[in-house]
């Protein structure tokens, strides 16, 4: 390799200057530190600078540029082409000028001191001077969060490559419709998981879509003359704003029974994902996350749905797509739901469901009786024939939905939340429509007081305590039962925001409220000596 690359070793003329250059930081520190001051003066204007500088470049050098410990220094990684990196400062100047560092990025075995040190990692932009032309590429950040979608016309396959130009590790049939969210060079990276025989750990797929250096693979399908996209609906006001497109995140669906994917946040089902699939998430908002995958909603029979999207098999009639996202439950145990996905530590398979805790049985009928008893003394009444009188539905109805389990609000909100709300009431013999819409409207001011719960808990992990709290009300005062799991927890996590906005005395009572339904809580039998202790305290 050239000694001089950016790409291979730093040639032994630029280490030694590198080590020998005396900076105007380390003469400062010697003796005589003042006398020196002018010489120092004299020197940092022909030294390199760095400039604190926020970026985002592409790695545009095939097969990949290396990272390094500071600039012109050893090497301690390297970034493919076609990497997006992201940076905070450029050095300005001198002979080591032209280097970014890496933002949220550490190396190992950088030593400390000069440009670099701390485990920072620094890439080289251009390699003009040594025939190499540009390494890094500036991309403009809403290109870099921007999404394509290219119709497969190789036939009878696509060959999908690890790297552009790399082996074989995939393939996409023909007519299939395949997202991309970043080009270089003629080929396409897709949003989408590959794996290395015998590896777990998820690669990258790339496809050829342009004419260099052989025949295309793919093209975009937005601008066939076959299809028109339509841009989606990307959220709904209970879930606040859409979720911004950020890092991929993996994660299981852990479910027995899998999970249902939805256009929006409690929106219509639109697919299911089962239990073991590994799912892409590139957004995240209010308990929600938005999957890397196109859900299309047509009557035609041109559309073909599969686990890896979708495929057109028509292209010479006209006919008009849209788009849908696809949004997933992330957990959904405050509404008597399992948890419905974990996140991906690179296992072979989704990890099997957590064993009960020890005990939880014996908590389970102490609740029951706790809460029975806390609803004869408040007059109170949750069961499925009051829930209908006050709905104003006949009560021929508790019949058919106490043989399907549906007995009482709890068991109401499970049915309607672990699927299609109508198809769930359907099958459950409520047959007319407007029937099921008021009943659903009993259960929407959860759905809504878990989304606020969510924001209250985004804010107390970022130690905004009275934002956290005031979340937490705010989804006390949408629910209009005040003892099922979600607001039991509303009432605990408040507690916890009183407590560190040094309010013991608010803090004991939510937490007493808590033990008033579910009398062995650990979390609530824990606080409440703590909460007692700091009132004697004060």
């Amino acid at each position: 390799k050239n000694p001089r690359c950016a790409c291979g070793p730093p040639s032994p003329r630029s280490r030694g200057d590198l080590a020998r250059r005396p900076t105007a930081t380390s003469l400062s520190r010697t003796p005589g530190a003042p006398a020196l001051q002018a010489v120092c003066d004299v020197m940092s204007a022909n030294q390199t600078r760095v400039k604190e500088e926020s970026g985002i470049y592409r790695v545009v050098h095939a097969p990949s540029v290396l990272v390094r410990h500071a600039p012109g220094g050893r090497a301690v990684g390297a970034k493919s082409c076609g990497d997006v990196v992201r940076t905070d400062a450029r050095t300005v100047g001198g002979e080591t000028g032209g280097w970014v560092r890496l933002r949220d990025e550490r190396f190992g075995g950088a030593p400390k001191g000069g440009l670099g040190g701390g485990g920072e990692g620094w890439m080289l932009l251009s390699g003009a001077k040594i025939g190499l032309g540009v390494l890094l590429a500036p991309v403009d950040d809403r290109a870099a969060r921007e999404v394509r979608r290219y119709r497969v016309r190789a036939t009878p396959h696509a060959v999908v490559c690890e790297s552009p130009g790399g082996p074989p590790i995939g393939k996409r049939a023909a007519g299939r419709v395949v997202r991309c969210d970043l080009e270089v060079g003629g080929w396409a990276r897709l949003e989408a998981d590959f794996f290395k025989p015998g590896c777990r750990e998820p690669c990258e797929g790339w496809l050829r879509v342009g004419d260099a250096g052989g025949p295309r693979a793919a093209r975009n399908a937005g601008s066939a003359p076959a299809v028109r996209w339509q841009a989606a609906a990307a959220t709904t006001a209970a879930a606040g704003p859409a979720a911004p497109r950020g890092m991929t995140v993996r994660m299981w669906v852990e479910v027995g029974g899998g999970t249902p994917v939805r256009e929006r946040p409690w929106g219509r089902v639109v697919g299911r994902k089962t239990r073991g699939a590994l799912l892409r998430v590139d957004g995240i908002a209010d308990g929600w996350g938005r999957l890397e995958e196109d859900f299309v909603e047509t009557d035609g029979e041109s559309v073909t749905a599969s686990s890896l999207g979708f495929a057109l098999d028509s292209e010479g009639e006209e006919e008009e797509l849209q788009l849908l996202e696809g949004w997933v439950l992330l957990d959904g145990r405050d509404l008597g739901l399992p948890r419905q996905l974990v996140a991906f530590g690179g296992e072979a398979d989704a990890p099997p469901p957590p064993p009960p805790p020890a005990g939880e049985e014996e908590r389970a009928v102490a609740r029951r009786a706790a809460t029975a008893a806390a609803e004869a003394e408040e007059g109170h009444d949750s069961s499925i024939g009051a829930l209908l009188q006050g709905a104003g539905l006949p009560e021929e109805l508790a019949a058919p939905l106490q043989a399907a389990g549906i007995v009482d609000l709890p068991s109401l909100l499970v049915a309607a939340s672990r699927g299609d709300v109508h198809r769930e009431l359907r099958g459950a013999g409520v047959s007319k429509l407007g029937q099921r819409q008021k009943l659903s409207a009993l259960v929407a001011p959860h759905w809504e007081a878990l989304a606020l719960k969510e924001r209250g808990n985004e804010a107390y992990r970022e130690s905004r305590f009275e934002a956290a709290a005031g979340a937490y009300s705010r989804a006390l005062a949408v629910l209009p039962c005040a003892y099922t799991d979600l607001a039991l927890a509303c009432y605990s996590n408040r507690a916890a925001c009183r407590q560190q906005m040094r309010e013991p005395e608010a803090a004991l009572a939510d937490t007493l409220h808590v033990l008033r339904y579910d009398p062995a809580n650990p979390k609530a039998v824990a606080r409440r000596r703590v909460y007692e202790q700091a009132l004697q305290g004060a």
